[in-house]
């Protein structure tokens, strides 16, 4: 196990917690996410649903320009900012994949609706009923380093780099260059 696994695996856990939830009820996939977090309702976002989000069709799969490390890791700072962004289309208009920004609004919209933070509900859902519940986190939790691998380089930055600046993955993925997901961004606690 990685300490920071993919956008990928990271959506999936998300997305099988937001269908848990939609199964008992307390979210439903077609309410607008700004009925549950009314500031997601900014730029035309108002009528972007649950089932939008899950679909990867909402319209802000870009990262957030001129964001730092440390702000990255703020939970409030990049709920906020991606609330805030303005969508590349229409939402349910068309699909681009939100790998970087699909946890802040879904996992955030978890967290107002049932008032536990992402890592605690995954646990209460998903990873206790299931008993996985020391194999599977939102947050590495300190106990969990030692079985844990460092993140490796594989030359991540130099291939970004290499991408012209109108690259559709470059632009949403990286489009200042300031934060990468590189090893050295990915190992820091």
């Amino acid at each position: 196990m990685n300490r920071r696994v993919s956008a990928d695996v990271r959506a999936r856990v998300t997305a099988t917690l937001v269908h848990v939830l939609a199964e008992r009820g307390p979210i439903a996939y077609d309410t607008p996410i700004a009925h549950y977090r009314p500031e997601f309702g900014a730029y035309g976002k108002e009528r972007a649903t649950v089932r939008h989000a899950l679909t990867h069709t909402i319209g802000v799969p870009q990262r957030p320009s001129a964001i730092t490390p440390e702000e990255l890791c703020d939970w409030d700072t990049m709920c906020a900012v991606v609330a805030a962004q303005e969508p590349l289309w229409e939402p349910g208009t068309a699909s681009g994949y939100h790998g970087w920004t699909f946890g802040w609004i879904l996992a955030e919209t978890v967290r107002r609706i049932i008032g536990l933070t992402p890592a605690e509900a995954l646990h209460t859902y998903v990873t206790e009923p299931l008993g996985v519940a020391d194999e599977l986190f939102f947050g590495l939790p300190e106990s969990a380093l030692a079985r844990t691998a460092p993140l490796v380089e594989g030359n991540w930055a130099a291939w970004l780099e290499s991408l012209p600046p109108t690259a559709p993955f470059r632009r949403y993925v990286a489009p200042d260059g300031a934060v990468w997901a590189v090893a050295e961004l990915a190992n820091r606690d």
